[in-house]
């Protein structure tokens, strides 16, 4: 029997662009989208960019969407991958779809820290 989510998704990947090749965009509050990453769900290795094809959209000037088809060489298997990407302050909040509701998480919690770790030290200097 022939899986018609797994053939509309191979002939839909072939068919559309990279993800990376639609970026760079840049979100109301100045934070830029440079790359949208997937990890295999099989094997969690990362998948390389050039892998993941399907479309970015910017509904709003504070959300960039994304719907696209990864595939996964070691796994040989396709897979979607799509979420969203919310202006959050002057950070990104990514969200994802898991068991029917929006999960999401910091773009980067390290660098979120180290951001304000160098505001607290610019401020400590400045006094």
């Amino acid at each position: 029997m022939v899986d018609k989510r797994r053939v509309l998704a191979e002939f839909r990947y072939y068919d559309e662009p990279t993800l990376d090749s639609q970026l760079p965009i840049t979100l109301s509050n100045g934070f830029v989208v440079v790359a949208i990453n997937g990890a295999c769900p099989l094997c969690k290795k990362e998948i390389a960019q050039y892998k993941i094809k399907g479309t970015v959209t910017l509904p709003l000037p504070t959300v960039l969407t994304f719907d696209a088809n990864a595939v996964c060489d070691e796994c040989k298997c396709i897979f979607p991958l799509y979420g969203r990407i919310r202006a959050k302050n002057k950070t990104a909040q990514i969200e994802r779809l898991e068991n029917g509701r929006w999960v999401f998480y910091s773009h980067n919690a390290l660098v979120d820290k180290f951001k304000l770790s160098l505001n607290w030290l610019t401020r400590f200097f400045k006094d």
